[in-house]
């Protein structure tokens, strides 16, 4: 990885050139929300169908206290991916 000296006074920090080309070349705002959008969707659509194929041959027989730990616990662990594509989408504010 290729790394860049950057700073004013005797004291530099080491930064990737990656990092000081997306400051100079930020994405569209409106690329990353459609771009999120995209991830989230194509996401959650797998997502759902995983937990549902995994509950319908595992979990058949299952008592219905075990169906709806299981799908109260899934329907909520597909946030936590989702957050972090949202937090990117939003990006860094400029003021």
């Amino acid at each position: 990885m290729c790394h860049a000296w950057q700073g004013s006074s005797g004291r530099g920090t080491i930064t990737s050139v990656s990092s000081a080309r997306a400051e100079r070349f930020p994405m569209p705002i409106r690329l990353k929300k459609l771009i999120g959008t995209l991830l989230l969707v194509g996401f959650v659509v797998v997502y759902a169908v995983l937990a549902t194929a995994y509950a319908s041959l595992y979990l058949a027989e299952s008592a219905a206290y075990v169906h709806l730990f299981y799908f109260l616990t899934t329907g909520i662990l597909w946030v936590v991916p989702a957050m972090f594509v949202i937090k990117w989408m939003e990006g860094a504010r400029r003021s």
